[in-house]
């Protein structure tokens, strides 16, 4: 309060006030005037804070540019992991639009990163969003290599694991997989996953696979 009222402070250990000239921004998703009555917030700090209130709604209260954001975070993240450019198809732009979004923009921000890594096509469909927006039940589609190959993985199961978790698990049994396919040798797996041969090696060393343990290199 003093540092608001007055524009001084005093260093700890100091003798003499410190002048400061600043502005204060201050944020907070609480209804601040219930908290006062509440005893639970200082009513003068309150008064002394709000000097010109700005109203920032909440994503549920500005649906209509659900389609706009999401379409920024995806082609952020696609560019940022390397993957193919997508589109969202009309149908699940308005499963997103219709969706509350709790977690607000930082929600549709995750989810949107989420798609754009584990989403296999060049498409995202309301197949997509299964198990990742609620009350979308559609199973999902199996996922294809860039050969037209399918890739059979278990995605269902990472549904409630953290985005980072669920990336490493998925890359790992892709990998797997393919190097099942390709009889355990990572040069040809590499060329069939897109990926330099030493960039495979790197990829199988931290997702803990042993290649001495497949047959081929």
């Amino acid at each position: 309060m003093r540092v608001l009222e007055e524009h001084e402070l005093e260093r700890v250990g100091g003798k003499k006030p410190i002048k400061v000239d600043v502005r204060v921004i201050a944020a907070t998703n609480q209804d601040l005037e219930a908290r006062i009555g509440k005893g639970e917030f200082r009513q003068d700090l309150y008064f002394r804070l709000n000097v010109i209130p700005i109203h920032v709604p909440s994503l549920r209260e500005h649906s209509e540019d659900v389609p706009m954001i999401a379409e920024y975070f995806l082609a952020k993240y696609s560019l940022e992991h390397n993957k193919r450019p997508k589109r969202v198809t009309n149908d699940a732009l308005a499963i997103l639009k219709s969706y509350k979004w709790p977690g607000n923009v930082r929600e549709l921000r995750n989810i949107m990163e989420r798609l754009a890594i584990l989403t296999p096509g060049d498409e995202i469909t309301p197949a997509d969003l299964a198990g990742v927006i609620p009350g979308v039940e559609r199973p999902y589609p199996i996922p294809h290599t860039d050969h037209g190959d399918p890739i059979e993985t278990s995605m269902g199961r990472f549904d409630r694991s953290p985005l980072k978790d669920a990336i490493a698990a998925c890359e790992k049994e892709i990998i797997e997989r393919r190097l099942d396919a390709c009889g355990g040798n990572v040069k040809r797996t590499a060329e069939e996953l897109g990926l330099e041969r030493s960039h495979l090696y790197k990829k199988m060393r931290a997702l803990g696979i042993d290649p001495s343990k497949r047959n081929g290199n």
